[in-house]
């Protein structure tokens, strides 16, 4: 796929250009005798729409989307790495808006970027503190269930083998969790009460609750205990 999509790159731009692979599925162009922003748009557009059609790669056929960040020299910077790195905000600020975008780099969109990033480095934070102090047990799950942190109290109250929990599936690791799987999945918004639910072999009754959580295209679920009873109860 990264060699059609090169060729795709090479075959929708001059022989004066240069095309070259930056790292990943990340392309770099650099295009002289650029008189105008109009000049970057129409090179832009024609590369997008190079990318309109699905190609054949090992007979599958490959949808690819791409998105493009512009920047000019010597204004927008003087050195490699001052370029690259506003071409990767403008890039990323496309991306951000869907598939198939080009963005012309400017200031605002840098400080917008940054300010973005310093909110999203605040609630991360807090977030972590809420999470990781909060008296309630509480477990993060990925879009597949599998297990990616619990907090001080989820480990104290049921004892629990970290090494043997965590990137397993919840539903795998302790028995009787395939109810709060489903209800997950079919997005129950009320508390789910559990009966028998066994943890390290000792069985409880347990009131829970969940919320989703979106970060960029990924999806989480918290998973919080609300009430936690002996299974004899």
């Amino acid at each position: 796929v990264i060699k059609k999509t090169a060729e795709i790159l090479l075959s929708s731009v001059r022989n004066t250009d240069t095309i070259a692979r930056f790292g990943g599925d990340e392309f770099v162009a650099i295009f002289g005798n650029i008189k105008s922003k109009e000049d970057a748009v129409a090179i832009g557009l024609k590369i997008i729409d190079a990318f309109s059609n699905p190609f054949t790669v090992d007979g599958n056929a490959i949808d690819t989307g791409v998105n493009i960040g512009i920047v000019f020299y010597p204004n927008d910077g003087e050195t490699l790495d001052e370029l690259i790195r506003k071409a990767d905000i403008a890039m990323y600020h496309a991306k951000a808006t869907g598939t198939n975008n080009f963005v012309v780099y400017s200031k605002e969109i840098e400080e917008m970027r940054f300010r973005t990033i310093s909110d999203l480095k605040s609630r991360d934070v807090m977030f972590r503190l809420a999470f990781s102090k909060s008296p309630i047990p509480q477990i993060i799950l990925d879009s597949e269930f599998k297990i990616l942190r619990v907090n001080e109290s989820f480990k104290n109250t049921f004892n629990i083998n970290l090494k043997k929990t965590y990137l397993n599936r919840i539903q795998d690791v302790f028995e009787g969790f395939n109810e709060v799987v489903l209800a997950i999945q079919n997005n129950e918004k009320a508390n789910g009460q559990l009966s028998h639910v066994k943890i390290e072999g000792k069985e409880y009754n347990l009131k829970w609750m969940h919320s989703l959580i979106k970060s960029y295209s990924s999806v989480f679920y918290l998973l919080a205990i609300l009430e936690v009873n002996n299974g004899s109860e």
